[in-house]
C-alpha cells in the first residue's frame, strides 16, 4: 500500500514518536558530552601524552591474556542466564546466549544508556529468538540483579582482605549496593514477599513499580528452584568475577602495574559499579575517574592509572564488543536475501 493509501491515524503516532527519538537523542548527546567533560577534566590533571606514553609500552600477549579471561567470563555469564532463562522455559542454549551477551556489548558501545541499552538488545534478542519477551525481560532482569549483587559482594570481600587506608568509601558504596539488591531478595525467597509492593509503590513512579512488583512475583517463584541450580548460579556469578580479577590482573602486568591482585579485586568492582552510572556511553570518563581515585592509593600513578583504565576498555569492551559485531554481522548476512 502507498503512503497516499494508508489511513489518517496510521501518521497520528508520528509527532509523538518524533519527539521521543528527539528526547533519545538528546540524552544520548548529553551523556557523550559528559563523558567527554570528565576525560577533558581528567586530562588537564595527567597529561594526555604521558598516558599515552604508558599504552605504547602494553605488552600484546599479558593484552590478549586479558582478553582470553574476559571472554572465558562471558561464556560463565552465558552459562549462569542459560540456567536463569531454563527456570523461566526459554529454551536457549549457552552458545546462543553467549552470542547475545556478545552482540550486546557491541551495541552497548552506541546505545545511549550505555549498559542499561545494552541490557535491552539482550532482551529483545531474547524474545525474538522464542517470541517470548516477557520471559525474556524477567530473565535478562534477574540476570543483572545477580550479577551485580555478585559483583558487589566479591569487591567487598576484597576490600576486607586488603583493608586499604582512606578508602572505606569504596565498601560503603559496595556495601550499599549489596543491601539494596540482596535484602529485597532475602526477603522474597524468605516468604515475606507482601512486604515489598508498598514500599515499592511509595518509592517508584506507578508504571515503574508495577513492572518491579512483576520481577518480585517471579523473584518468588524461584522458591521453588532447585537447589543445584540456585547453587550453580551463585557457583557461576563468583566464578566470572574471580576471572574477570584475573583478567585485570593481566592488564596491569601488560603495562608493569604493580598492584596486589587481591587490590585489583576490589578496584575492580569499583571502576564497574562506576561505568554502570548512566551518565555517559560505556561508563566513558567514568571508569577512568574511578581508576585515578583508588589505584594512586596504591602507589600507582596518575598515567598509569588512567592508562589502565583505557587498557580496560579497549580489551574487556571494545574488543569484546567488535567480536560481537563481527557475530552481528554475520547474523545479517545470513538472514539477508538473496
Amino acid at each position: 500500500m502507498s503512503s497516499l493509501d494508508e489511513p489518517a491515524h496510521a501518521h497520528a503516532a508520528k509527532p509523538g514518536e518524533a519527539a521521543t527519538r528527539a528526547r533519545v537523542g538528546l540524552r544520548r548527546l548529553a551523556r557523550l558530552a559528559a563523558g567527554g567533560a570528565i576525560l577533558a577534566l581528567l586530562f588537564r590533571k595527567v597529561p594526555l601524552a604521558e598516558v599515552a606514553s604508558v599504552l605504547r609500552g602494553c605488552d600484546l600477549g599479558w593484552a590478549l591474556a586479558g582478553l582470553a579471561l574476559s571472554l572465558l567470563a562471558h561464556w560463565l555469564v552465558a552459562l549462569r542466564l542459560r540456567v536463569i532463562a531454563d527456570h523461566h522455559a526459554l529454551g536457549l542454549s549457552t552458545a546462543q546466549l553467549f552470542e547475545i551477551n556478545l552482540v550486546a556489548r557491541f551495541y552497548g558501545l552506541f546505545v545511549p544508556a550505555g549498559s542499561v541499552g545494552a541490557i535491552a538488545i539482550r532482551v529483545f534478542q531474547l524474545g525474538q529468538l522464542r517470541g517470548r519477551l516477557s520471559a525474556a525481560t524477567i530473565a535478562i532482569a534477574m540476570d543483572r540483579v545477580v550479577a551485580t549483587l555478585a559483583l558487589a559482594l566479591v569487591g567487598a570481600c576484597f576490600w576486607l582482605l586488603d583493608a586499604p587506608p582512606r578508602a572505606e568509601v569504596w565498601l560503603i558504596a559496595m556495601g550499599v549496593v549489596v543491601a539494596a539488591l540482596g535484602v529485597p531478595i532475602a526477603l522474597v525467597l524468605a516468604g515475606a514477599r507482601e512486604l515489598l509492593p508498598a514500599a515499592v509503590h511509595r518509592a517508584l513512579p506507578s508504571q515503574l513499580a508495577r513492572r518491579v512488583e512483576r520481577l518480585i512475583d517471579e523473584l518468588a517463584s524461584w522458591r521453588e528452584m532447585r537447589a543445584a541450580a540456585a547453587a550453580h548460579i551463585i557457583a557461576l556469578s563468583l566464578l566470572a568475577h574471580l576471572l574477570g580479577v584475573a583478567g585485570f590482573g593481566a592488564l596491569a602486568a601488560a603495562i608493569d602495574m604493580n598492584a596486589p591482585l587481591v587490590s585489583l579485586g576490589w578496584i575492580r568492582s569499583a571502576m564497574m559499579l562506576a561505568a554502570m552510572l548512566p551518565i555517559s556511553v560505556a561508563g566513558i570518563g567514568v571508569r577512568e575517574g574511578a581508576a585515578l581515585l583508588t589505584l594512586p592509593a596504591l602507589g600507582v600513578a596518575g598515567p598509569q592509572a588512567i592508562g589502565f583504565s583505557l587498557l580496560v576498555f579497549a580489551v574487556t569492551t571494545l574488543a569484546v564488543g567488535a567480536i560481537g559485531g563481527l557475530a552481528e554481522a554475520r547474523r545479517l548476512w545470513a538472514q539477508a536475501p538473496r
